[in-house]
Formats: structure tokens, sequence, C-alpha cells
């Protein structure tokens, strides 16, 4: 009984952080994007000027 209570105790509490994981991410979502955009078009920038020395 105890074993169960822990194991339905932490999938709950997973459930709880995953909700609120993507909740989180909806928020997020467009500002991390658009950091590794910023970040792709450096690195391409970078590579470019790389190949054209």
């Amino acid at each position: 009984m105890g074993f169960l209570y822990i194991v339905s105790v932490i999938l709950l509490i997973a459930k709880v952080v995953g909700l609120l994981a993507i909740s989180w991410l909806w928020v997020f979502a467009p500002a991390i994007a658009s950091v590794v955009i910023q970040l792709s078009i450096v690195a391409f920038a970078i590579i470019v000027a790389k190949k054209c020395d």
C-alpha cells in the first residue's frame, strides 16, 4: 500500500510539473524561438565568413 501511494504521489507531482512546463512553454516559446533564430543567423554568418577567407 505504501509503495503504491508513493508512486501515485510521484505521478501526480509529475503531472502537475508537466502542466506547469507546458503553460510556461506557451509563455517562453516565442522568446526561445527568437533567440534560436538569432543564434542560427549568427552561426550562419560566421560559417559564411570563414568560407570566404
